[in-house]
C-alpha cells in the first residue's frame, strides 16, 4: 500500500511538494500570519557536485522566499521541520528559508544529514551538512511533524498561547460558577449556627456579603 505521506497533491500550482511536507507548511502557517511562497520544491534532482546540492533530490525539502520575519523560522520548527534563514553571506544564493521535514521517510542523504545536524545543534551547512552552530530559534524538545494534519481536536498539541488562553477561560468559568455553588451550599438546610466560621469563609471565597 502506498504511503499517503508521499502523495503529491497539487499545492499552489506545484506537484513536487508531498503531503507530509504540505502538512508541515500548513501547520506552520496556522501558527503564523501568512502563507509561504515556495521557491524550490522537492523531487528536483541536481547534477551539481557540491556536497549540499542534492538536498532537494527526494522528498521533504523546500526553499521558501524570505519574508523578513524570524518568527516564521520558529513556526516551521514548531511544525516539525529543520529550518534556517539562509543569507547571501553563507552561500551563492539570495535570502531564503531552507526547511527539511524531520523524520521524513524519503529524504536524500544530504537532507537527512541536515536534519541530523539540526537535532545536534548545527546549522546544516558545510561538509556532511553539519556546519557551524545552529543560528535559529532553539526549541526543547524539538517537535516532530503532526500527521495527518490538521489533527483531531483532542490530539491537537497545545502551544504556549493556547495553554494561556485555556487557563484564562477556566479561571473565568470557575469565578463565574463559584457564587452559585456557594449559594447552593448556604441555602442547604443545616442544623448549625448560620454564622459559623465555615459559612463566613465560603461567603468570603465567593465575594458574597
Amino acid at each position: 500500500m502506498a504511503d499517503p505521506r508521499l502523495a503529491r497533491p497539487l499545492f499552489r500550482s506545484r506537484t513536487n511538494v508531498d503531503a507530509l511536507t504540505v502538512a508541515c507548511l500548513e501547520h506552520a502557517e496556522q501558527l503564523g500570519t501568512h502563507a509561504f511562497d515556495i521557491t524550490k520544491g522537492s523531487y528536483q534532482p541536481s547534477d551539481g557536485d557540491n556536497p549540499s546540492s542534492h538536498t532537494h533530490d527526494l522528498g521533504g525539502a523546500v526553499d521558501l522566499a524570505w519574508c523578513g520575519h524570524d518568527g516564521c523560522v520558529g513556526n516551521l520548527r514548531r511544525a516539525g521541520m529543520a529550518a534556517w534563514h539562509r543569507t547571501p553571506d553563507q552561500g551563492p544564493w539570495p535570502h531564503h528559508v531552507h526547511a527539511v521535514v524531520v523524520e521524513h521517510p524519503l529524504l536524500h542523504q544530504e537532507a537527512a544529514n541536515q536534519v541530523s545536524a539540526y537535532l545536534d545543534g548545527f546549522n546544516g551547512l558545510g561538509h556532511l551538512g553539519r556546519g557551524g552552530p545552529d543560528d535559529g530559534p532553539q526549541l526543547n524538545p524539538i517537535p516532530r511533524p503532526v500527521w495527518p494534519w490538521p489533527p483531531q481536536e483532542e490530539d491537537m498539541p497545545l502551544n504556549d498561547h493556547d495553554f494561556d488562553k485555556l487557563t484564562r477561560l477556566l479561571d473565568e468559568r470557575i469565578r463565574a460558577a463559584t457564587p452559585r455553588i456557594v449559594e447552593a451550599i448556604l441555602d442547604a438546610p443545616v442544623d448549625d449556627n448560620p454564622e459559623t466560621s465555615v459559612r463566613r469563609a465560603l461567603r468570603r471565597a465567593a465575594a458574597l456579603p
